[in-house]
Formats: structure tokens, C-alpha cells, sequence
């Protein structure tokens, strides 16, 4: 099923599959054993070609970290704070040591990883709902609001912010879309459920940003696929399980509506994270603004916003930017944000330029994603983005490029 000689590397490698269902507290370990055994196999391997342009690519987001700190002036918690963004250097690393090994990944590998991928985050799903149902949300006992404190800080070992959760359920979704729309129909007929429980979840747990980005990717992903015979079924089908949920669900609509009311933007409202989110983003163009050559060093970022939160609400100074881009900005100045739009768009770029599907889904959803939440600040947000981002530009991941031609 898999390459023999390869055994180790593809073990390591399912752990990044079954990310979903390692509890929280562990969650590095994948990326540990991946570095060990990179090291060990470039060690021992005759051929020791390097991709330093592909590793430099990615890495490189790390490495204007470390150039902030010359002027950085808070280094409180610094430790902690470039451990937790680490998988940034060390992923691109280990996948340049492995660059021999991950070069033999064939698609039928992929599409054992994707099938372990989907059971396992359908899985997670259940595991989601079930909790949500010990807690009593279903019996109106307890508001979903409040019980996703208790998915964060007390689910079975498990424990994940729901951002991340749906995350994982998110990318976990569209790899399974991507093997369904690219299969016969008789081998995926069994996924149609395992989709329906993922989408269920997101839809619960009420991600915003992520079913914001994730109807971008399979937008995005629908207008390659858009001559093929069963564009037109699964946009329908979509579609439809969409307006459903926003028919029967108040939550989901409720939460939406924000986007379109004034309140929204005129007053502060705790209830209303799109309210939070415009304030939070006002606040950090302010401190931009102060400093927007070179930022305020990977230190200062939280400080320098507390100043701002302390005008508005006092409640307020423990959010962080909510927004990717703006938090490289006040961290790294002008050329952060420009690396990380360049290397965002140059993924997406190339996905369309060699009709790479998987490619194409996964960089526009972490592009999309980062418009709203600061994914490379936390533990779960910057291993998945590391991983994915090295596991599509190293490899040869996808069988074969996209045609418009009908099967």
C-alpha cells in the first residue's frame, strides 16, 4: 500500500493526519519525531541534496521573528512566544531533510492518507457532537456559547479551542471533497456520510471564519472543476445543506446577520464577535500607523495593542489582533506583511498556474482564515499551516493536474 523502504517517514506523516484526535498537550510531538528522524535519514542518506528555496520560502516568516527581536523592547514570555510559532522553522527544516524521501509519495498514498484523514475527523466530529450532547446544548440546557468554553478546556483529554477544531474539521473536509469530486462515483459513496457529519459540526460549533474560508476554497475550487459533469450536482447539493442551516438555525443566522448590522459597527458589543473584531482591527491600524516601517518587534505586539484596548474597554486588553497579516505588520513592520501576502499569493498563484487542486483549497483557506484569526500564534494553527504548506510544495501530492474536460 505504501513504500516499504519509506515505513518510518509515512508513520511520522499519518500523525499529522491523525492531528485531530492527539490531545492538545501533545500536539508537538508529530513535528519532534519529524525533525529526529529528518536529521537521521540526511545523516545516513548518500545523496544529500537540499531544498534550501523551498525551506527559505516558508521559514522565512520565522527568521523576520528573529530579526525583530534586535528591537523589541519587551521580551517578557518571548520564550514562550517563539516556542509556540517554532513549527514554522522546523517544519520546512525537517521536510528539507526529508526532501528525498517525501519526493516518492505517490497519489495512491495520498489517498490512503486522505481516507485515514476523513474517518479520523469524522470521528472527532462525533466526538464533538456527543460532548455537546452530554453537556445538554441539544436539550437547551446549556448555550452552545457557553459550552464551547468546555470543548477548549475540558473535552476528553482532547481539549481544543473550537477555531482549531473546526480547522482541522475544515481541511479534513475539503481534502475529503477534493478525492470525491476527483473519483468514481462507486468509491465514494461511503465518504457522502463522513461529509455530512463534518459539515453538521462546523455548523454547530459556528466558526465564522472558518466557514468563511472554507466557501471560498470550494468556490475557488469549484471554478476549475466548473466544465466537469458533476460541478453543477455537488454546487446544488452544497448549496442547498447550506440554506438548511441558515433556515433551521437561528445560531448560524444569528451569527451571520452581524455582518450586515450598523450596531455591529457603532458600539461595542461583547455578544458580537464581529463587533469585538472591528474594534480590535481599528485598534491595530492605530498602532501601525505609529510605527509602519519595521513594527514593533515580535515582543511588543500585545503591549503596544493594550494601549488601545485601554481607550475602549478594559476588557479587552487579552485579545491579540485577530487578523494574521495585521499582526505580522505591528510585529515585523511593511516587510512581514508584504512576505506573508507574497508567499500566500504566489501559493495560490501556482496552484491555479499547474492546476494543483489540493493546493489551490488548502492555501486559499489558510489565506482566507488569516483575514480573521492569528492562526500562527497558536500551537494547532501553525503546525497545520506548516505542514500542509510543505506537504503540497515539496511533494508531488496530487495525481495528476485539473482538466475542464467531462469524465
Amino acid at each position: 500500500m505504501i513504500l516499504k523502504k519509506n515505513n518510518i517517514t509515512f508513520s511520522i506523516l499519518y500523525l499529522f493526519f491523525l492531528f485531530p484526535l492527539i490531545p492538545n498537550r501533545v500536539k508537538g510531538l508529530p513535528v519532534i519525531f519529524l525533525l529526529i528522524w529528518g536529521v537521521f535519514v540526511f545523516i545516513k542518506s548518500k545523496v544529500r541534496s537540499y531544498p534550501y528555496k523551498k525551506v527559505l520560502f516558508i521559514s522565512s516568516l520565522y527568521l523576520l521573528y528573529l530579526i525583530s527581536l534586535l528591537y523589541t523592547e519587551n521580551l517578557k514570555n518571548i520564550d514562550k512566544i517563539l516556542s509556540t510559532r517554532l513549527s514554522l522553522l522546523v517544519v520546512p527544516l525537517a521536510f528539507g531533510f526529508l526532501y528525498q524521501e517525501v519526493k516518492k509519495i505517490r497519489f495512491k498514498d495520498v489517498v490512503v492518507f486522505i481516507k485515514v484523514n476523513s474517518v479520523v475527523s469524522a470521528i472527532y466530529s462525533v466526538l464533538i457532537l456527543s460532548y455537546l450532547g452530554y453537556l445538554g446544548v441539544f436539550n437547551n440546557v446549556i448555550k452552545i456559547e457557553n459550552a464551547l468554553a468546555y470543548i477548549t478546556n475540558e473535552m476528553w483529554l482532547i481539549n481544543q479551542h473550537p477555531i482549531y477544531g473546526s480547522s482541522f474539521i475544515g481541511i479534513s473536509l475539503l481534502l475529503t471533497l477534493y478525492y470525491v469530486v476527483s473519483e468514481k462515483e462507486k468509491k465514494i459513496r461511503g465518504y457522502i456520510f463522513l461529509i455530512v457529519i463534518m459539515i453538521i459540526t462546523l455548523f454547530i460549533l459556528t466558526r465564522k471564519s472558518v466557514l468563511i474560508a472554507l466557501f471560498f476554497s470550494v468556490f475557488s475550487g469549484f471554478l476549475l472543476y466548473k466544465k466537469r459533469k458533476n460541478f453543477k450536482r455537488y454546487l446544488i447539493a452544497i448549496l442547498t445543506v447550506v440554506l438548511l442551516v441558515f433556515v433551521f438555525s437561528k445560531t448560524v443566522s444569528n451569527r451571520f446577520y452581524e455582518l450586515i448590522d450598523k450596531e455591529t459597527y457603532t458600539r461595542i458589543n461583547k455578544e458580537s464577535s464581529t463587533s469585538l473584531r472591528y474594534t480590535i482591527y481599528l485598534s491595530s491600524i492605530k498602532a501601525i500607523l505609529k510605527s509602519p516601517i519595521i513594527g514593533y518587534g515580535v515582543g511588543d505586539v500585545k503591549p503596544e495593542l493594550k494601549k488601545y484596548y485601554q481607550k475602549t474597554s478594559a476588557e479587552m486588553i487579552y485579545y491579540n489582533s485577530h487578523n494574521q497579516y495585521l499582526s505580522f505588520y505591528l510585529a515585523t513592520g511593511i516587510f512581514g506583511f508584504l512576505l506573508l501576502w507574497i508567499i500566500m499569493l504566489k501559493t495560490i498563484f501556482l496552484a491555479v498556474k499547474k492546476q494543483k487542486m489540493v493546493l489551490l483549497l488548502l492555501s486559499v483557506f489558510f489565506s482566507v482564515l488569516m483575514l480573521f484569526e492569528n492562526i500562527l500564534e497558536r500551537q494547532s494553527g501553525v503546525i497545520l499551516f506548516s505542514f500542509y504548506m510543505c506537504l503540497l510544495t515539496f511533494t508531488n501530492f496530487e495525481k495528476k493536474k485539473i482538466t475542464n474536460e467531462a469524465r
